[in-house]
């Protein structure tokens, strides 16, 4: 066998070896942080933001309201 081929295959039954074994307790860390039930540590509270009336009624039909954005007023 050539000099590569000694390599690659050493490489391969290292990886055989390691996934035989479970993985190991770095791998069991890694999957805590990214088990969905840990999440709520990593997410604040949101504010209470206001609400943006878009729509307003007229004569019982919806009616789209002006809308302000920076210093720039957009009607939607």
């Amino acid at each position: 066998m050539g000099f590569h081929v000694k390599h690659l295959l050493v490489l391969f039954l290292s990886a055989l070896l390691l996934a035989g074994r479970g993985g190991s307790s770095r791998d069991s860390e890694i999957q805590v942080v990214l088990d969905s039930s840990f999440l709520q540590k990593f997410v604040d509270q949101l504010p209470d933001m206001p609400r943006i009336q878009t729509y307003s009624f007229k004569n019982g039909v919806p009616v789209s309201n002006p809308l302000e954005i920076g210093m720039f007023k957009k009607k939607w």
